[in-house]
């Protein structure tokens, strides 16, 4: 497991789209309330603090307040406090002080808890917008990207005989050191509240081709049990759990593909083809497909296991199931296998066949792909060109679906005017007020500053259209409106 800065993260950074989560924060936590509980033993309920230049006593008081909050408000939470995401067993709180908003998360039957504070002063400086619920969403996604990688809490700690959690310490540490540097939160911060997927719409033709791969591969390799597949940066398919779909996407798209199309970019590691109907090779697994490759890679578990990252996947009781990560490209098309670790079939003869089947199978579907994806964004982009001069947000909860222009390369933003911080806060109370029981709103606003903010809700489906300072009245907008709706969301119904 690693994380880095994906290129097209390090250019929002540029463009003042993100800001490194590091600048913000002045703590983060992870305390198992249940240890340490006689007095001048609090210390052993820290499972986690950063930063670690703080004091004992300032670690114990901070983690000693989140607790009293939970505790205190736990009678009120079931009404108001809901969480963000789908769990159950999590439930969250924030508190806003003068100097922070701090942000709780109770975890794997309210037997950890997890928290952070975020500084006002330096937020503002920053330009960014503190939203609880956009957070509360960091803050979980941040949950479950650990437990993708090395399981739960709850087994970790109980993995350790001598009852302190050494082993849960060691994996946090370890991961929160690389994950926290790499953490961003977008000025948009509704981006992070929805945190879904950004799909590719595709043919019938090319979608059924795709579908044909993937059934023979799961046949002819019974030992794969759960699929991915990308093109570019964008979900094609999937047959992972729904509960586990965005943190594996992120963790392809902004980790693990952009690292390895660096890696690939090298001199040394650049091997060229010989077969012009095969370009495939494993991202995951053996570098190169000559016999000592292969029998290097797999003549030991250590060697294994650094190939092939194992994530944890859930089932249909919300187990988690440990499975090898086998990602394959050929061109710009990704495809991710899971194959359960306790079914030893990942073996040599295993990457071998899976290379002969999926090279040059892959790469004429990733072919056919890319020429089809090429005619539609050029026919897409050109419509979005001519009548886009407004950014616009839109989330369906069901599918995960997220598109967005913020951040999107394939739409010309330039002539769009930086959003001011006071529309920020403005979408963001929007959000707020349409994350009620209602399952329609629609809500048209005008700021000050004559920017127009529209924020639609139908069947939980949400739309946000920001439109920069415009001198037109309120039919005008509406009438806008809803244009975009019927040209870019032909048969999504919106309530009018």
């Amino acid at each position: 497991m690693s994380f880095s800065s994906s290129p097209n993260t390090a250019a929002l950074s540029q463009q003042g789209s993100v800001v490194k989560a590091k600048d913000l924060l002045d703590f983060v936590f992870v305390t198992r309330p249940a240890s340490g509980c006689k007095e001048g033993e609090e210390h052993k309920k820290l499972m986690y603090f950063w930063p670690k230049k703080e004091t004992v006593d300032y670690q114990v008081q901070t983690i000693g307040f989140a607790e009293a909050v939970v505790k205190f408000t736990v009678s009120f939470a079931a009404g108001d406090e809901q969480p963000v995401s789908s769990d159950d067993d999590s439930s969250f709180r924030h508190v806003n002080t003068a100097k922070q908003l701090h942000i709780y998360f109770e975890v794997e039957n309210d037997e950890y808890l997890l928290g952070f504070g975020l500084n006002r002063a330096r937020a503002a400086e920053n330009g960014y917008t503190l939203h609880a619920s956009s957070l509360r969403t960091v803050l979980n996604t941040a949950y479950k990207m650990f437990r993708l990688f090395f399981g739960s809490f709850s087994k970790l700690f109980a993995s350790d005989e001598t009852g302190e959690g050494t082993a849960l310490k060691d994996r946090l540490d370890y991961f929160f050191t690389r994950y926290l540097g790499t953490l961003r939160l977008q000025q948009m911060p509704i981006i992070d509240l929805y945190s879904g997927v950004d799909f590719m719409s595709l043919d019938n033709i090319n979608f059924l081709k795709i579908e044909t791969l993937i059934a023979q591969v799961c046949e002819v390799f019974p030992q794969v049990k759960r699929v991915m597949f990308l093109y570019q940066d964008r979900l094609l398919w999937y047959t992972v759990p729904k509960a586990d779909v965005v943190v594996l996407y992120r963790y392809l798209t902004q980790n693990l593909l952009p690292m390895s199309l660096r890696a690939e970019l090298q001199p040394e590691t650049q091997k060229r083809s010989t077969n012009p109907h095969h370009h495939g090779k494993f991202i995951t697994g053996p570098p190169h497909m000559d016999s000592s490759s292969l029998l290097s890679s797999m003549s030991d578990v250590s060697s294994k296991e650094q190939q092939l990252p194992v994530v944890h996947l859930s089932d249909d009781n919300g187990d988690l199931v440990p499975y090898h990560l086998i990602v394959y490209r050929a061109l710009n098309a990704t495809i991710c296998l899971f194959a359960p670790v306790d079914e030893h079939q990942v073996t040599s003869e295993f990457f071998r066949n899976l290379d002969a089947l999926l090279g040059p199978r892959l790469t004429a579907v990733a072919s056919m792909v890319g020429d089809s994806f090429i005619a539609n964004s050029t026919n897409s982009s050109a419509l979005l060109k001519k009548d886009i001069d407004f950014h616009y947000v839109y989330y369906n909860p069901s599918s995960l679906s997220l598109k967005t222009t913020f951040g999107d390369s394939a739409v010309d933003t330039a002539k769009i005017p930086l959003v001011p911080s006071a529309i920020y806060r403005l979408v963001c109370d929007l959000a707020d007020e349409l994350e009620t029981g209602e399952h329609f709103g629609d809500v048209l606003a005008k700021t000050d500053s004559d920017w127009w903010v529209a924020a639609k809700k139908a069947n939980d489906r949400v739309l946000f259209l920001i439109f920069p300072q415009r001198s037109s009245g309120l039919t005008e907008v509406h009438d806008e409106v809803r244009r975009f709706t019927k040209n870019h969301f032909d048969g999504i119904f919106f309530n009018e």
